[in-house]
């Protein structure tokens, strides 16, 4: 019972440190971080996109160990062992992405990214649902893919736009983006994993294991459901973005 109420007063902790922060921050002549590039209209909306690029990448590693386990029935060597191929199509599309948008720029490789990433995640809820391990894999194979290609051009899309004394700062604030990313991201996925899991099974008729592997089905769907409406946005903001 005071688990929520320890979480919620640690939320509130966080908020007002890192107002404290940010207020400390703008009164400083020369502060550790300068939060002067967020107010480039050029730099806000990269320092967004690699937020819900990471958030799809740093969920990802999180989300689909746990599905395999519990509704996959894997041990977690064999989970881990499956979700290598995914990552190294992440490395692979990360790199050819970087290439991309040195030749043409942030259009259309950004908004390609995001569509490949949210149809990506998509398919991993509908083939969770479904019962297909095919199809969520090759989702999850899509979602990495597409993540892949965002997170270097969408950092370097808002870096290249600071004059050169800010540029540190911009760099400091791509990478605190980055692990805020890898904070709410799984966070707020797993949370919602678990809370739809617990429900079904909750609603379920007491102890079968198909039933247990309907619940992890149920939850993980949600959870993808969740990340692909957030990649849904963040196509939203790089087709503005990258047109701009």
């Amino acid at each position: 019972a005071l688990a929520p109420a320890r979480g919620g007063a640690a939320l509130v902790a966080a908020a007002l440190a890192v107002a404290a922060f940010v207020r400390r921050s703008r009164r400083c002549a020369h502060p550790l971080v300068s939060l002067e590039p967020l107010r480039s209209p050029a730099f806000r909306p990269a320092a967004v996109l690699v937020v819900v690029a990471m958030m799809t990448s740093f969920s990802l590693s999180v989300m689909v160990p746990l599905y395999l386990e519990g509704a996959g029935g894997m041990s977690a060597a064999a989970a881990g062992g499956l979700l290598l191929g995914p990552v190294l199509c992440n490395a692979g599309a990360t790199v050819w992405g970087g290439r991309v948008m040195d030749r043409r720029g942030e259009w259309p490789l950004l908004p390609v990214g995001f569509a490949i990433a949210a149809a990506g995640l998509a398919a991993a809820a509908a083939g969770a649902l479904a019962g297909s391990l095919a199809a969520v894999m090759a989702g999850v194979f899509a979602g990495y893919a597409g993540s892949g290609l965002l997170l270097s051009p969408a950092q370097t899309a808002g870096l290249r736009t600071l004059p050169d004394d800010q540029n540190p700062h911009g760099v400091a604030l791509m990478s605190t983006s980055v692990q805020l990313a890898a904070c709410v991201g799984p966070a707020a996925y797993i949370g919602v994993m678990a809370a739809v899991e617990a429900r079904v099974a909750a609603l379920a008729t007491a102890g079968t294991g198909a039933l247990a592997v309907d619940a992890a089905s149920a939850g993980f769907a949600a959870a993808e459901a969740l990340a692909c409406v957030v990649a849904l946005a963040g196509l939203a903001v790089a087709v503005r973005y990258a047109r701009w």
